[in-house]
């Protein structure tokens, strides 16, 4: 009796250890997408007679060869899913073992012979062999992707009609199997009414060597840290709330204190001091001043004034200040309808070109042009300008504090119960620490005339109840994830389907949440969070929407069947292509200007691209590449009887663009005097 105790639980202990192991196998073989695995062994695997070491033996097998193939880890799960249940199946059909069943069906993908045949006694008509021609079998998918990747010729290795549709669709590029981990910039801001000693001494050895500790003790004190440098301090902005009742005494000027008095009011903010550095690619002062804005709209602040501001005049105004006339080292902007600039180009680009230094240092250039640009249509009014990169780790931060989970990857893999599902924009295509991530792949597609437009699903994607039928067969609750909540178009499209489709949802996080978006969620009773809260936004633009050939909204019209079909018709929101609709009370001057800006700001950064191109392949970057460097690939729409040249670079478009934009000067001028003419 104790051997036969002894070696049931020897036998018990190996059992776990391979489930283990198998388990291991999935994780690694599927990432993310291991989770699809997991629900399928705990509710569905003993449908088909295998026990869970099994199911998930026969599946991680599966998984690595099919994405040896180029297959995905999402569609080699689903694939490897359906091939191990009908290894179950064939094992009770032909009264043979699960193992067995598993061989014959790995040895049909892999091209052994021997396990085949003697399947074919099991099958009672007459099965006929196929072979390929001996010149086709030592053709592979990897030998096709190398021969493109290296612009030679593979019209030896396929069909023709092959051929075409793997061009027409932009296919067998060398890209990432796998979800790439977001790229983010781990700030943690800290706002403080009274310095610590520590803190103290800290700001004296770095930013504010000159302040005074009396200085420092009437003001509130916005601090920015690097988590990734030790929470080395980046940035800080000095501040403190106004009082009117002592206005001379904080302008010690008369004629500058009977202005403000007769022109604001409200709850204002003065700014003492910024502080930061500033590189060819980043400007901590300028994520500092966000923060401290942030901070202010959010307990609803109507004004920030700076009164001795020349040294920081660049920076201020990009942000919408603007001099006051009486004293013009005094500059004030007004927050109560302010412009949100999301600024993600570098996102716009694949890897390695969104992370190139030369690249990323003509965006950041060109992000600053387009700032000073948009603050002239609205001057006086805040332009809050939001990195994304910023914005994505205060996302991750909300979302892994939601799931309860850690906000870094762990060694040992450990996921959290709720499922991540980004339906716009943000995280698209990316993957969350420690969360099941799924996509819901969405776009906003426009009529030809601008004047409506549709919510639906991405191109090439399956229907958006398709898609929202697979996440709910995750079995997990969501967290749906966005980069704006204001009107909430997407969510009115999806959420009647969601729940059509049972699939229950924990709660909504955006990176920017405006007082209307909050006051529709609580309308629907949704759960909502959000990084940062605009209580009253006038408008915001995208930027790589702004930029042909960057970016663009999607627009209703029938395929060019010359331009590959990877590359989208767009709109951009600027001239000479359309005005928006959401810009009201602008001079037409200024928004000429701001889309000259644009088309320069596109031009500067595609010549770069090109050159970054040209140095990595050797090639020339044309039209018909695009999709090599573009995240997602999109043109102007030219209509249904022009097309762009496959071999010209895009760059040299934007010109043309340019051409037609300067035929408007004179109408743009023409409105202008209209308006001010009117105006007077």
């Amino acid at each position: 009796l104790k051997w036969l105790y002894t070696v049931g639980a020897q036998e018990a202990v190996e059992t776990a250890s391979d489930l283990v192991e198998a388990q291991n196998v999935v994780d690694n073989v599927f990432g993310a997408s291991a989770a699809s695995i997991d629900a399928w062994v705990k509710t569905s695997a003993m449908d088909y007679g295998l026990s869970d070491f099994q199911a998930k033996d026969f599946t991680g097998k599966l998984g690595a060869m099919l994405q040896t193939a180029g297959i995905d880890q999402v569609q080699s799960a689903e694939m490897a899913i359906n091939l191990a249940a009908l290894a179950g199946d064939m094992a009770s059909m032909y009264n043979m073992s699960q193992e067995e069943a598993f061989a014959k069906i790995r040895s049909g993908m892999t091209g052994e012979k021997e396990p085949e045949e003697n399947l074919e006694q099991y099958i009672h008509n007459s099965v006929l062999h196929l072979s390929l021609p001996t010149h086709y079998e030592n053709i592979s998918s990897t030998k096709i992707r190398d021969n493109i990747d290296l612009n030679r010729d593979i019209s030896n290795l396929i069909d023709d009609n092959v051929q075409n549709y793997i061009y027409d669709m932009g296919l067998y590029t060398m890209e990432p199997l796998y979800k790439k981990m977001v790229r983010t910039k781990p700030i943690n801001t800290v706002v403080t009414a009274r310095a610590s000693e520590n803190l103290r001494i800290e700001l004296k050895l770095g930013f504010l060597s000159e302040v005074t500790p009396e200085h420092l003790a009437k003001e509130q004190i916005l601090v920015i840290r690097d988590e990734k440098e030790y929470n080395r301090i980046q940035g800080v902005v000095l501040f403190h709330r106004l009082n009117f009742t002592e206005l001379y005494e904080e302008c010690q000027d008369p004629v500058l204190t009977s202005h403000l008095r007769k022109n604001i009011s409200g709850k204002i903010a003065v700014i003492s001091g910024i502080y930061g550095t500033v590189s060819e690619t980043d400007d901590t002062r300028q994520t500092v001043l966000t923060e401290m804005i942030a901070y202010c709209l959010k307990r609803e602040y109507t004004y920030i004034m700076y009164l001795h501001g020349k040294e920081s005049e660049d920076l201020l105004l990009r942000q919408g200040f603007v001099p006051l006339s009486v004293a013009d080292d005094c500059y004030i902007v007004n927050l109560t309808n302010p412009v949100i600039l999301f600024f993600d180009t570098y996102s716009a680009f694949k890897e390695p070109f969104g992370s190139n230094t030369n690249i990323r240092k003509t965006i950041f250039s060109c992000h600053q042009k387009l700032q000073r640009a948009i603050s002239r249509l609205y001057p006086g009014n805040l332009v809050l300008s939001l990195d994304s990169d910023i914005l994505n780790h205060r996302l991750m931060k909300l979302i892994t504090r939601e799931n309860q989970v850690p906000a870094t990857p762990l060694a040992v893999r450990q996921l959290g119960e709720k499922m991540v599902v980004p339906f716009g924009n943000i995280l698209k295509g990316i993957l969350v620490p420690n969360c099941v991530t799924k996509s819901l792949d969405t776009d906003k597609l426009y009529d030809p005339d601008m004047q409506q437009f549709d919510i639906r699903e991405f191109p090439n994607y399956a229907p958006l109840r398709t898609q929202i039928r697979t996440i709910k067969s995750f079995g997990r609750p969501v967290i749906l994830v966005n980069d704006l909540y204001h009107k909430s178009f997407r969510m009115e499209k999806l959420d009647p389907l969601l729940k059509e489709e049972n699939v229950p949802i924990s709660k909504i996080i955006v990176g920017v949440l405006s007082g209307n978006g909050s006051d529709l969620a609580k309308l629907q009773n949704k759960k909502i969070d959000s990084a940062y809260f605009v209580p009253n936004m006038r408008s915001w633009f995208i930027e790589s929407n702004l930029y042909p050939f960057i970016g663009g909204d999607s627009i209703k019209v029938k395929a060019d069947k010359k331009q590959p079909s990877t590359i989208l018709p767009s709109i951009n929101p600027i001239l000479p292509y359309y005005l928006p609709h959401f810009l009201d009370h602008i001079a037409p001057k200024a928004f000429y200007e701001m889309s000259e800006v644009c088309l320069e700001n596109a031009k500067e950064i595609l010549r770069c691209v090109e050159k970054e191109y040209q140095k990595l392949s050797g090639r020339k970057l044309t039209m018909e590449r695009l999709g090599e460097i573009m995240a997602v690939p999109r043109c102007p729409d030219v209509g249904k009887s022009i097309s762009y040249s496959p071999h010209e670079s895009p760059s040299s478009y934007i010109e043309y663009e340019e051409q037609k934009l300067v035929r408007l000067k004179n109408l743009i001028d023409l409105m202008d005097d209209s308006e001010t003419r009117r105006n007077l």
